[in-house]
């Protein structure tokens, strides 16, 4: 699922990954599913960032796993 999002069964079935770049080692976009009140779809999707991004103030972040 590299571009983030996947359809299939004729575009009746739509799976949307929201973690780009699992575990930094997949390579996968994220994506957002977008659908208007016409019911018409899009997709906005995400690179990630760089695993050697820092967090300046990493006290004020909430894990993950909480």
């Amino acid at each position: 699922m590299q571009e983030g999002y996947h359809k299939i069964f004729d575009d009746t079935l739509v799976t949307v990954w929201s973690v780009p770049n699992y575990c930094y080692r997949c390579g996968n976009k994220a994506a957002i599913m977008l659908v208007d009140k016409n019911a018409v779809w899009d997709f906005k999707t995400f690179e990630s960032v760089s695993d050697t991004t820092t967090i300046e103030n990493y006290r004020n972040v909430v894990p993950y796993f909480l």
